[in-house]
């Protein structure tokens, strides 16, 4: 399955990446995505230009463009209640990151390092902590990546 989806991807979009032992399943991508070696992606749509990280487990998500999800986060894997995951376009998710079910996190923000994110993120907000709190607003000019 890992290496048909490789080979799929390889021929589809170029500049797609999927590492060595990365599981990717049941899941829908959008060009130039990277899925980085031993991240697990189960049910999730996944935008332009997406990273995630080395070790990521990432399920029941929807993921927006140019959106970056780094190494050992946890999205949405805790969901006893079947709700998903929805990440905005322009989104940093720092190391170590705790997504819980059912949070909306918005557009340009970013999360810190090590946070818990049990509920809902605004747009242009920068967050950590765990449990994640606001710790600034940012403007609305400000893009991430890509």
């Amino acid at each position: 399955m890992i290496t048909l989806l490789w080979i799929l991807t390889k021929l589809r979009y170029r500049g797609s990446y999927i590492g060595f032992l990365a599981r990717v399943t049941k899941t829908k991508v959008g060009p130039r995505f990277r899925i980085f070696r031993q991240a697990r992606v189960v049910n999730c749509t996944i935008g332009y230009n997406t990273h995630i990280g080395v070790e990521a487990v990432v399920r029941n998500t929807d993921i927006g463009d140019n959106t970056g999800i780094a190494e050992r986060c946890i999205v949405g894997v805790y969901n006893r209640k079947n709700q998903r995951v929805k990440i905005g376009n322009n989104v940093m998710i720092g190391t170590g990151s705790i997504v819980m079910e059912g949070v909306r996190i918005g557009d340009n923000a970013w999360v810190g390092a090590g946070s818990v994110i049990r509920s809902n993120v605004k747009r242009n907000a920068v967050v950590a902590g765990n449990p994640a709190e606001t710790i600034r607003i940012r403007p609305n000019n400000n893009k991430i990546m890509g």
